[in-house]
């Protein structure tokens, strides 16, 4: 089977529009990713039917979410390559997104395809969570906030639950080792405002694998302190 029918029926299984024009651009980026990834390091993953699957149809597989909670404003902390933000808002065209990034070569990746696809409802914050938070009215700013590959959860948390509104949603994805995590991340959740985490299961069409997202309920303010400088997360858990 080629890309653009795989791509067509696991549209088709998560219940998504997949008219020509969705179909064109998820496989123009697709086909970009691709060839800039042979020589600047974006994504593990080679083979572009692995790519495919294990990274476009996987971050479309947010939609469960996203349908459930109607969000207007959705960030994507540590995008990379643009996951996944960028096959999200080729799909959900009338959902603003924003992409916060720090590394020079992928903010360099992610400016030149958004252009390449004119896509229109995509902005770009470069640099780190735990500073960007600090300009303009990024904090509590947003009903979905999400992250895809960023580190462990407690300190995932803490760079991302401040960014979520109050009544809005963190949702982090998870493979079946990373699932176990949540056990440890009830306290850390309550301190930065948030409800007790839940695991919700996903199926992504064609991997073959298991998923989830941990999503937490943001119930009350985060405190101005946090989130703390990254090299005192890392070294200091919440308490």
């Amino acid at each position: 089977m080629d890309n653009t029918s795989l791509l067509s029926l696991a549209l088709n299984e998560l219940n998504l529009a997949n008219d020509d024009t969705t179909i064109k651009k998820l496989i123009g980026y697709l086909d970009f990713l691709y060839d800039y990834n042979k020589n600047i390091n974006l994504v593990g993953t080679k083979n572009k039917k692995d790519i495919l699957i294990r990274h476009l149809i996987d971050s479309i597989s947010l939609s469960k979410i996203i349908d459930i909670n109607n969000p207007k404003k959705i960030l994507d902390v540590g995008t990379g390559a643009g996951l996944p933000g960028i096959p999200l808002a080729i799909i959900y065209k009338d959902i603003e997104f924003y992409l916060l990034e720090a590394k020079k070569k992928a903010i360099i990746f992610l400016k030149k395809i958004i252009d390449i696809l004119c896509i229109k409802n995509i902005n770009i914050l470069e640099g780190r969570a735990e500073e960007i938070i600090e300009t303009d009215d990024h904090r509590e700013g947003y009903d979905l906030v999400t992250s895809r590959a960023l580190t462990k959860i407690d300190i995932n948390l803490e760079l991302v639950l401040p960014y979520c509104k109050i009544g809005g949603l963190v949702s982090i994805f998870k493979s079946k080792k990373g699932a176990s995590e949540i056990d440890r991340c009830s306290k850390p959740s309550r301190i930065l405002g948030g409800a007790k985490p839940k695991m919700v299961d996903v199926i992504v069409p064609f991997l073959g694998e298991y998923r989830a997202f941990l999503t937490v309920r943001k119930i009350s303010q985060t405190k101005l302190k946090y989130p703390r400088k990254y090299g005192i997360i890392k070294k200091s858990k919440l308490v």
